[in-house]
Parts: structure tokens; C-alpha cells; sequence
């Protein structure tokens, strides 16, 4: 939305889709959590009248996805009837452990009213659909820019059945399914099953399926290192420089595909555009593995010395980081370094001998270990396996654009620099959601970055070999 106002200013309007939450109304999550976000500091300072200028161009919609028909009133579905004629559906429940009734009813269930609203506009000129790049995540090596085969060839018959279930017979069943279909959690599999419903529901609607890899922070727009939402790869830079997380299971030397969000934004925007009025359907990939990979190893490299050199304040331990490659080390690693500690750390603050101090951190420390299980479980397929998206579509599509266009719309993954991208990464983690404001940006920074890096004596920990015994002497 921030780039369409930029660069799209004389666009007719935003009709943007907001539910209630937690007691707060819509228009008030407009204001606190939309409009007053920094990513729109840069339009603030090119326009005095950004306020009212921006009132006058978005219009809300409240609504709730996963209720009846939308949770739209009649005069706001003729709104949207009569006025939208582009649609770009972003919604989603991303936690990879939702109950597969759940992530049914927001990742499938939910695009297809939307997709049935979008056909009934007067001037609908296109849809466009944010996937993942892991509708794939039950393959390995190279994917092409196409549907992804189920092992049941009749999506509407498999929604149907799975509809049809209750949430306690869909809990039971989950594992199940997801190992027929070879996911590793409810959100790509019903991710997945959404692409194939909107091909098979399409008719003539010009359909545009967007698959990003791992988002994060901004390359260029609006500010170098922008970020707001901690997760995926985010997660682990943030959760490392504070010194929370100290492993997890994978294997450095495959390639981690990442790729900045404006990036990903400028590309939506862009395949949007050419798609529009056109009776087909498209499926891109954003990512950097066909043209700029790198490895999770040389990212380390760039994240940990950093965060080593250059703490959060709010760190509680001194950042160290690594990947263990086989699963019995890890087990062994997580027994000696967090569950036997924890526990016997918990069993003291709570004898007569714990202090409320010592009770209050044992609570906390239980609090950390559920999160690494929880890290655990939602990563290791992504740090443990490597794809390869092909970009073919995307490139055309480049191409297409007029030179003006193609430097407004940046969308080229292999411009991207990634040790000072990572920096700035980092800074943003810091300054956007840590909201440490007065770290420098790393740009600005009269340093000498090889040589800080040779000088990190281990920003990346030693082997299992070595680690085992000190926990034991330790205990």
C-alpha cells in the first residue's frame, strides 16, 4: 500500500480490508497500527497534508475473512461491486501449527469468497493471489513456475471432504494427510490446495499467483533495513542477537532463499499490472536462489559478527549462533544445554530454598525453552532441505516493462548486495522492532567490515564435540 501511494499517486483509490480485533475497531487499527507505522515517514515528509491526503484515497472496509460471507454489510459489497476492479489478497494465517480447521477456513476458505466477490465487479481487470514459494515444500531441487501436483487430482473433491469434517476428526487426521501429501505443516499444504481451487474456479478471471520465498527486510524502499514483522529467518537473526537462541537443526551450506519485501512488493505490483485484462493465469516465484543464492553460512557470517560488535540493548546473553546438521546432535545439544539445566533450575526456585526472583526466572526460562521446541518444529524442513525456484515468469515479465518502470518497479533479486543488505537487516530488526532509535544505520558507519568480521573470534559455536563436555562439567 505504502509503494502504490508513492509511486501510484494518482490511483483512484485503496479499498482496504480491516477486521476488529481484540476490541479495537477498525478505523482505529487504521490509524494506530496502519497510517501511523514509519513506513510512511518519506510520504509524510513529501506531503504536509499526508493525513488528509491519505483519508481521501483509502477507504475502509470492515470485515472479517473467515466469517459469513466476508462480515460484509449489503451497501459495502456493492461498493466493492461497483468500484474495485483490482484485487490483491494478501491474507492469511501464516503460523505454520494452526489446526488444520483453521488454517482451512482463513488460507483456503476465505480467498475463495473473496474470489467469488472479486467475480461479481462490474470491471473486475485482475486477482492476485500471495502464495509461498513452500506450496513446494514437498519436493526438493528445482520447481518450475507451475502448479504444484497433489497426490489427489480433484481439488474440489479433497476440499470437499475435508469441509466436511469436524475440527476434532481434521485435528486427528492432520498428520496424516500432511504425510500423504509430503508437508511439513498446515500452512503449505493449504496454501497449495488454494492455488489449485482458484485455477479450477477461474473462468476467464485473470488470475495472478504470486509465490515469495523467505521476506525480509527492505533492500531499497521506503528505507533501507525496513522491517516490522519477526518471523522465518527474521526470527532466528533477531532471536540469535538477543541472545536467545543459541542453535537449531539444519545445515549451513544449502542455500536459505531470501529475498527483501519491496522486492517482493514491486513485483506483485508489477505482474498485477500485466495480467490485467487478460484471460489466463500466471504463477511467479520472488526469490533470490535461481539468481543471487546464498548459502545459510555466509548469512551467519554477515548476521552474528554484527550483532557481536554492535548488541541490542535489550540482549540477555552474548550472541552465538549455529546450525547442528544431524539430528542426534541436536537432541544431545538440547537435552544438555536447555531441558536438564531448565529443569533442574526449576526444581530449586522451587523448593523451600528458591527465592521469588529465582521462581520468576525458572518461569521465564520454561517460557524460552517452549519457544526453541516451538523454533524447532516450525523451521528445521526449511533449514534442513534446499529448493531451487526457477524465475522464468518473472524475468519475461521484466522485461515487459518499460525502462522507467523497470527502475520505479525494481524487482531484479541480482542487484542485491547481501553482506551490507544483512547489516541493514539487522539495523532494522533493531531500530523498527526492537525500537532502539538511535542505532547508527550501518551505511552511515565509518567501519571497516572484513576486518571487524576477522576479528569476531567465534560468532558461530564450535562443534557438539567440544560443547557436550562443558555442559557436563557445568552440571
Amino acid at each position: 500500500m505504502e509503494k502504490i501511494l508513492r509511486d501510484l499517486p494518482d490511483v483512484g483509490g485503496v479499498y482496504l480490508f480491516v477486521r476488529p480485533k481484540k476490541d479495537t475497531p477498525p478505523q482505529e487499527r487504521l490509524v494506530k497500527q496502519i497510517l501511523n507505522s514509519r513506513i510512511f515517514d518519506s510520504l509524510r515528509k513529501k506531503r504536509p497534508n499526508f493525513e488528509e491526503w491519505v483519508k481521501k484515497k483509502i477507504t475502509l472496509i470492515e470485515g472479517d475473512l473467515t466469517a459469513h460471507a466476508l462480515g460484509l454489510s449489503e451497501s459495502d459489497k456493492k461498493l466493492i461491486r461497483d468500484n474495485v476492479n483490482i484485487f490483491i489478497h494478501c491474507a492469511a494465517t501464516l503460523d505454520f501449527d494452526e489446526p488444520l480447521d483453521i488454517a482451512l477456513l482463513h488460507n483456503v476458505q476465505a480467498t475463495l469468497e473473496l474470489f467469488q466477490l472479486a467475480k461479481e465487479c462490474k470491471s473486475l481487470a485482475s486477482f492476485t493471489h500471495i502464495s509461498t514459494a513452500y506450496v513446494s515444500s514437498n519436493l526438493q531441487g528445482h520447481v518450475k513456475e507451475r502448479l504444484i501436483p497433489m497426490r489427489e487430482t480433484d481439488p474440489e473433491r479433497t476440499f470437499l471432504r475435508l469441509s466436511q469434517l469436524t475440527p476434532s476428526e481434521l485435528q486427528k487426521r492432520a498428520p496424516q494427510i500432511l504425510k500423504a501429501h509430503g508437508y511439513p505443516n498446515t500452512y503449505t499444504y493449504t496454501k497449495c490446495l488454494t492455488e489449485h481451487l482458484l485455477v479450477k474456479r477461474r473462468e476467464k478471471v485473470p488470475l495472478v499467483i504470486m509465490r515469495p520465498t523467505i521476506v525480509g527486510s527492505a533492500f531499497r524502499e521506503p528505507v533501507e533495513g525496513w522491517i516490522d514483522a519477526v518471523m522465518a529467518a527474521s526470527a532466528i537473526f533477531l532471536s540469535g542477537g538477543l541472545g536467545f537462541l543459541k542453535f537449531l537443526p539444519g545445515r549451513i551450506e544449502l542455500v536459505g532463499d531470501q529475498v527483501p519485501v519491496d522486492i517482493v512488493s514491486n513485483a506483485i505490483l508489477a505482474c498485477t499490472c500485466l495480467n490485467a485484462n487478460v484471460d489466463q493465469y500466471n504463477i511467479y516465484h520472488v526469490g533470490s536462489s535461481a539468481r543471487n543464492p546464498i548459502t545459510w553460512a555466509k548469512t551467519l557470517e554477515i548476521v552474528f559478527p554484527y550483532w557481536a560488535h554492535f548488541p541490542p540493548k535489550k540482549a540477555v546473553a552474548k550472541p552465538k549462533f549455529v546450525f547442528i546438521p544431524h539430528n542426534t546432535s541436536y537432541q544431545i545439544q538440547y537435552l544438555f544445554r536447555f531441558k536438564l539445566p531448565i529443569k533442574m533450575y526449576g526444581l530449586y526456585a522451587d523448593s523451600m530454598m528458591g527465592t521469588d526472583a529465582q521462581k520468576k526466572k525458572a518461569f521465564l526460562l520454561k517460557k524460552l525453552e517452549h519457544k526453541q521446541t516451538r523454533s524447532v518444529k516450525q523451521l528445521t524442513h526449511f533449514t534442513s532441505n534446499e529448493w531451487v525456484f526457477d524465475d522464468t515468469n518473472l524475468q519475461i515479465a521484466m522485461q515487459l516493462l518499460t525502462k522507467e518502470d523497470r527502475e520505479k518497479f525494481q524487482f531484479d533479486v541480482s542487484v542485491v548486495h547481501w553482506a551490507p543488505y544483512f547489516r541493514a537487516f539487522c539495523w532494522g530488526l533493531r531500530t523498527f522492532v526492537l525500537k532502539e532509535d538511535d542505532a547508527e544505520h550501518p551505511s552511515q558507519m565509518n567501519v571497516d567490515w572484513e576486518d571487524l568480521r576477522s576479528k569476531v573470534e567465534s560468532a558461530l559455536e564450535p562443534s557438539i564435540g567440544k560443547l557436550v563436555p562443558q555442559q557436563l562439567a557445568k552440571l
